[in-house]
């Protein structure tokens, strides 16, 4: 666990928090460290957790729904994709299984677990976007 106490950030990698006795967060280390350094798998991660309360992922990556869903988490938040980014390729991804993730935007429901890819504010090494929208998501639970 990365504590930095000056700014009060928990950068969360492969870690586990409840948080006022009600729900869990469980931050994910990137799959592209998968290899590298390792990365615990979803069921190592919620082995111990009381299935009565929610659970969040928060997965940069949207490429493990079968096992999220399969170990019930209640809800899986990813980005990485920035919506498909460029257009065609997008409708492509979207419409295809050539991506390599699960989804590249917006929200899906195995089991039940619910997931939700955003397309984020910005972009990465491209600087823009064709296509897609820039968004931030707000999420309600009740």
């Amino acid at each position: 666990m990365a504590l930095n106490r000056s700014v009060y950030v928990h950068v969360m990698q492969d870690d586990v928090e409840l948080i006022d006795d009600r729900f869990y967060i469980i931050g994910r280390k990137d799959k592209s460290e998968e290899y590298s350094s390792g990365r615990k798998t979803m069921e190592e991660l919620t082995r111990n957790l009381d299935p009565e309360k929610f659970s969040i992922v928060l997965d940069h990556q949207p490429q493990d729904y079968e096992n999220q869903a399969a170990s019930g988490v209640d809800l899986v938040l990813s980005g990485h994709t920035h919506g498909g980014q460029l257009f065609p390729l997008m409708t492509i991804e979207n419409h295809s299984n050539l991506a390599a993730d699960d989804r590249v935007y917006g929200y899906e429901k195995r089991e039940n677990t619910n997931f939700i890819v955003t397309s984020g504010i910005s972009d990465w090494a491209i600087k823009f976007k064709t296509g897609c929208k820039s968004e931030y998501v707000l999420i309600e639970i009740q």
